[in-house]
C-alpha cells in the first residue's frame, strides 16, 4: 500500500472536503434511497468523465468522497459508478486514476472491511 507525503495527505484530506460541480450528481447516482443503479444517471457521470481536463479530476475527487459514506448500499453504488467510469471512460480518467493515491487506497481499505449488514 502507499504512504502519502505530508503534502499529498494535505491534497488527499482537501479533496474530500466540500463539495465540487459532480458532487451532486455522483450524490444523486449513488443515492441510498433507489432500489438499483440508475443506468441514466451513471450515462450522465460518463459523459462528463469523457469531457477530460480538470472535469475528469472533480468528477473522480466526487466519486472518493462518496466511497467513504456510512451506508453499505452507498458503497456499492459508487464503486459500480467507478466500474462503468473506467470501462467507459478514456485514457484522461486512467491517468487521473492512476495518480490518485488516495481513491486506490480507499478502495482496497473498502475490500478489506468486514462485511456489515445493510442497515449500517
Amino acid at each position: 500500500m502507499a504512504d502519502l507525503s505530508m503534502m499529498e495527505s494535505l491534497k488527499d484530506k482537501m479533496s474530500r472536503v466540500g463539495g465540487n460541480a459532480f458532487a451532486e450528481y455522483v450524490d444523486d447516482a449513488t443515492s441510498e434511497l433507489q432500489v438499483t443503479l440508475d443506468p441514466d444517471k451513471v450515462a450522465q457521470l460518463v459523459h462528463f468523465g469523457n469531457q477530460g481536463g480538470e472535469h475528469v479530476v472533480t468528477l473522480l475527487n466526487a466519486v472518493r468522497r462518496r466511497i467513504d459514506h456510512k451506508k453499505v448500499r452507498v458503497q456499492l453504488y459508487t464503486v459500480q459508478v467507478l466500474d462503468a467510469l473506467v470501462r467507459r471512460c478514456g485514457r484522461d480518467l486512467h491517468r487521473e486514476l492512476a495518480t490518485q493515491k488516495g481513491l486506490l487506497r480507499d478502495l482496497v481499505l473498502l475490500a478489506a472491511k468486514t462485511p456489515a449488514s445493510e442497515g449500517d
